[in-house]
């Protein structure tokens, strides 16, 4: 005999003189243990499969809602750049025509003192 069978006599043995177990009784739950384990291993699986899924479809429609917002601001943002080019150009314009009128006082004024 080699030395698996040898093993799995011990094994049966050893289990006979502790619990008074018959060999159908170890052999019953020798090989009806672990697929109900693997059943219930794979149950937990999907459990938690599904409660991932369904973090991610959550995740999913939160980052819409995120980058919706963020879409808007950034339009929001192009309008306000726009309109602080309007007012730019309008102040530089203001500040031109200042400037030009200021010329024109600073020349009528050297002009009359010349006149004198």
């Amino acid at each position: 005999m080699g030395p698996e069978i040898t093993t799995a006599m011990a094994l049966v043995a050893m289990v006979e003189k502790m619990g008074g177990w018959g060999v159908g009784s170890f052999l019953l739950v020798f090989f009806m243990v672990p697929p109900v384990l693997a059943y219930l291993g794979i149950r937990l699986i999907v459990k938690a499969l599904n409660a991932l899924r369904e973090q991610i479809a959550s995740s999913e429609a939160n980052t819409k809602v995120v980058l919706a917002e963020f879409s808007q601001r950034y339009d929001n943002n192009v309008e306000l750049v726009t309109n602080y080019e309007r007012t730019a150009e309008a102040l530089l314009e203001t500040i031109r025509r200042s400037t030009m009128v200021s010329t024109k006082l600073v020349d009528r004024i050297d002009t009359m003192r010349e006149g004198k």
